[in-house]
């Protein structure tokens, strides 16, 4: 009986340990089977490294555009990360490139073919002049190299910085887009240029200044709307061309003003320059050229369709020195301290002191006329008309003599008479403390 109810126990175990078994493998059987893992796949974007990488771009068969790198790591993208990189621009010339472009990194994008610099880039131009940034994108179908920071370049005796900048490098073109600032010579003779844009013609070495522009020396400023540098072949600065609103200032008390300015600078081989301003339109306003001596008080003026300056040095912007001003065309002057309330004439010429600074001889030709009225009640009053006149005075800005030449009217207005003298040859006043001392007739 005992045996029978163990045997029944035991039947029952076996029965659920086989069901049990049987639904184990039945699960198993449901679940996919395990795959044992692969090793781990490369990036999807490396798939080749390469050393000593080279690639070149062409145009009609010519050569344009030539990267030369150490190392180049390109992506399935087409983008190329390539170290110690060089562009060579040939622009259709098969020997030498005129423009070269170094850096330590670029990227460059095959498709949109262009290369991105950065890291200490320099761009070694045609003629010697270098551009450093710390970064610069090449686009090899316009073919234009662009900076989008602040940058500084140099060549020999010029310097000068910006930010962001657009070179076109068939035209040999640099466009600043702003805060160009450069620098002309070397020791303490230099010209500074300054303005918001410029354009630098790489090829004739030339730049214009744009946006409140400003070229300054050591003695004189010049401002215009528009200033053109032009450079010698020695990097010195050869002519300046200003035109819209001029003003030349020489020393303190100098002003030029005008539509248009032109200066030329002596070379190293010569002692002199001189420069021009001219009267003009500007916004449909008329202009005229001006001479100002604005010192304290005194004042001289003169007006007339075209001023010319003479430098007594090498550059009228490295010195303040003047040694002679010329003037034509319908051309008015006063001068305060001596007494000239009006003049008017067809040509003038002023010849300066050795200093530069006080005139030593004033000439007036054509049609000359003059009143000269000083301050004192006491004193006469001169009224002039003839065909030249040559005023000589001293160191002390006082008249000394007084030649006037071809049917001269001279009236002397004094308060208890007047005296009228005419001649046809000429009439020649005497003057002691600035008033008419001796007074010498000829001709009729």
């Amino acid at each position: 009986m005992r045996f029978s109810r163990l045997g029944r126990i035991g039947l029952i175990v076996l029965i659920l340990f086989t069901a049990t078994a049987v639904l184990w493998s039945f699960l198993l059987r449901q679940q996919e089977p395990n795959i044992d893992p692969l090793p781990p796949l490369l990036s999807s974007e490396i798939v080749r490294h390469s050393t000593k990488f080279e690639y070149s771009e062409h145009k009609a068969g010519r050569i344009i555009f030539a990267i030369n790198a150490e190392t180049s790591t390109e992506t399935v993208t087409g983008l190329h990360r390539l170290q110690h990189v060089r562009l060579a621009y040939y622009g259709g010339s098969k020997e030498t490139p005129s423009d070269v472009i170094f850096g330590n990194e670029a990227i460059y994008r095959t498709e949109e073919k262009e290369v991105e610099f950065s890291g200490d880039v320099r761009m070694q131009l045609a003629g010697g002049t270098e551009v450093f940034s710390e970064s610069i994108r090449a686009d090899l179908t316009q073919e234009l190299a662009t900076i989008g920071g602040r940058f500084h370049f140099q060549r020999v005796k010029m310097k000068g910085t910006g930010y962001s900048m657009v070179y076109k490098l068939p035209q040999r073109e640099i466009r600043v887009l702003k805060d160009f600032e450069m620098v002309f010579g070397l020791g303490q003779n230099v010209v500074k240029g300054k303005s918001k844009s410029a354009i630098y013609r790489v090829k004739d070495q030339i730049i214009e200044l744009s946006g409140g522009p400003n070229i300054s020396g050591k003695g004189s400023d010049i401002f215009a709307d528009l200033l053109t540098i032009s450079v010698n072949k020695e990097n010195e600065v050869q002519k300046i061309f200003g035109v819209g609103n001029c003003v030349l200032q020489v020393g303190n008390t100098k002003f030029f003003s005008g539509h248009r300015i032109t200066g030329f600078l002596g070379s190293s081989l010569e002692s002199s320059s001189y420069f021009e301003v001219l009267g003009g339109k500007s916004k449909g306003l008329p202009f005229r050229a001006i001479y100002e001596e604005r010192d304290g008080e005194s004042q001289t003026f003169l007006r007339a369709d075209r001023i010319m300056g003479l430098s007594a040095d090498r550059g009228f912007l490295e010195e303040a020195r003047l040694r002679k001003i010329t003037a034509q065309g319908d051309l008015e002057m006063k001068i305060n301290e001596l007494g000239i309330n009006e003049s008017s004439a067809d040509q003038f010429e002023g010849i300066f002191f050795a200093d530069g600074n006080i005139f030593e001889r004033v000439n007036l030709k054509g049609k000359v006329f003059m009143i000269r009225q000083p301050n004192s009640r006491s004193n006469p009053t001169e009224e002039l008309q003839c065909e030249t006149l040559v005023v000589q005075l001293d160191s002390t800005k006082l008249l000394r003599f007084a030649t006037a030449k071809g049917d001269v009217s001279l009236n002397l207005k004094l308060p208890e008479r007047n005296w009228q003298i005419l001649a046809k040859e000429m009439i020649q006043t005497e003057y002691r403390n600035g008033l008419p001392k001796r007074v010498v007739a000829r001709g009729e």
